[in-house]
């Protein structure tokens, strides 16, 4: 071998395979720079792959022309090469059906925008994709305060006449029309009973509206700040038909200021003081998300929430996820925080669970208040029997809160936890 690298370049092996895991490696390096930083955000995961793999086919055919290859090589690969530019000219076609193998609905929307991929289905005409309406009229009857409810008045109109549509975030189920209404209500309105004097929200996440509906319905409130991420979210939900008749246009209120920005950075350098602050990240599945359920962001946003203020969070699932979600809680108490901790049971979800925090009223006196439910507001779903029964937890709940860390920017430790029922 040392011989015959030196007949051909002139130079030794160890020069020719330092210089060549140079190139490997300096290549390697610019190519994950590329692809994370770039060409991801502005192209897509199938255009960029679609790309790169081009690329190399057309660097091949170039190093055929260069070399002594046979004229039937060179053929084959410009056949390669005209076979490939013709499936990219068909490629968003092609994405499309091949999309449309991982959903179980129909796709009637979806978009790669420069930070998630954003998918909408509704099932096919007559298929009711499993939801079980029988269910969710039972879960009112359980739980609902007013007897005779009259579902088609008022913002209760759109939850009710919407169609089955879900929501699917980077493959994973963000919501179900049919019972996203159980989510969103004790996602928001516990923190109204907590507080009846609440003028000014802070909304973290949340970009499609569903939690902004059901705190207009609140008529005292004044002042709604929104942070998300993705502008392409909030543009979709406040201008595609079926996505508005969801949130009953709440994204177009007058009332409300969107701020386009990652949340840590807000909480960091924002302005302002908020009677309620609602949380709606997504779960904890990498650092990015992890560190929105730190000891210190926690401590970011106290800054911005009165001294009667209340702050809400969802919590991941009690049931599958035991541990994270004690995780969390306990966070929100190392940061100075009272908490009152609460689950529900979903079609979509199973069961789901939420936090609501105060600096000034301890747990026992939130209970008191939430299970009084002093709310007027006509709802479907959320009430003081279904807060009576969401407040209870077993005592395999308590061993689990007792031994589980706190989520800290120095150890992320919910990232380890997520996931894992005990």
């Amino acid at each position: 071998m040392q011989k015959i690298m030196q007949g051909e370049t002139g130079e030794g092996i160890q020069v020719v395979s330092s210089r060549v895991m140079m190139a490997d490696y300096f290549g390697g390096l610019l190519g994950f720079v590329g692809f994370s930083l770039f060409l991801l955000h502005q192209f897509g995961l199938s255009w960029t792959a679609y790309s790169s793999g081009l690329l190399n086919l057309i660097i091949a055919l170039l190093v055929s022309f260069s070399r002594s290859v046979s004229v039937i090589s060179r053929g084959a690969c410009v056949l390669v090469v005209m076979l490939t530019g013709f499936l990219g000219y068909r490629l968003e076609e092609l994405m499309k059906i091949g999309e449309q193998f991982l959903y179980r609905d129909k796709i009637t929307w979806s978009e790669q925008t420069r930070f998630q991929k954003l998918v909408a289905t509704k099932p096919q005409e007559g298929f009711d994709n499993g939801y079980d309406e029988r269910r969710l009229r039972q879960y009112r009857k359980s739980f609902h305060v007013k007897d005779g409810f009259d579902v088609m008045s008022g913002s209760a109109r759109v939850a009710e006449k919407k169609e089955n549509l879900s929501l699917f975030i980077n493959g994973g189920l963000q919501f179900n029309s049919k019972d996203e209404g159980v989510y969103h209500e004790h996602l928001v309105h516990g923190g109204f009973a907590l507080n009846p004097e609440i003028e000014s929200v802070l909304l973290m996440g949340a970009g499609d509206g569903l939690a902004l509906r059901e705190i207009f319905r609140h008529e005292e409130v004044k002042r709604v700040v929104l942070v998300e991420l993705d502008p392409a979210m909030v543009d979709a939900f406040r201008t595609r038909p079926e996505l508005v008749e969801l949130n009953g246009g709440s994204l177009s209120d007058p009332r409300l200021e969107v701020i386009h920005q990652d949340a840590w950075k807000w909480a960091k350098e924002g302005k302002g003081f908020f009677d309620l602050i609602i949380l709606d990240f997504p779960d904890p599945h990498h650092v990015q998300t992890a560190k929105l359920y730190t000891t210190q962001f926690y401590k970011l946003l106290g800054h911005h929430l009165r001294p009667d203020g209340v702050l809400v969070t969802q919590g991941t699932s009690p049931l599958y996820d035991r541990s994270g979600f004690w995780c969390i809680g306990k966070t929100l108490e190392s940061a100075g925080f009272h908490t009152a901790s609460l689950h529900v049971e979903m079609i979509s979800f199973g069961q789901w669970g939420f936090h609501l925090a105060t600096k000034k009223k301890r747990r026992i006196e939130m209970i008191s208040m939430l299970e009084a439910w002093p709310l007027k507001t006509s709802l479907m779903y959320a009430s003081g029997n279904s807060m009576r029964s969401g407040l209870s937890w077993g005592l395999e709940h308590d061993r689990v809160r007792a031994k589980v860390p706190v989520n800290d920017m120095t150890n992320l430790a919910l990232m380890a936890l997520y996931g894992k029922k005990e």
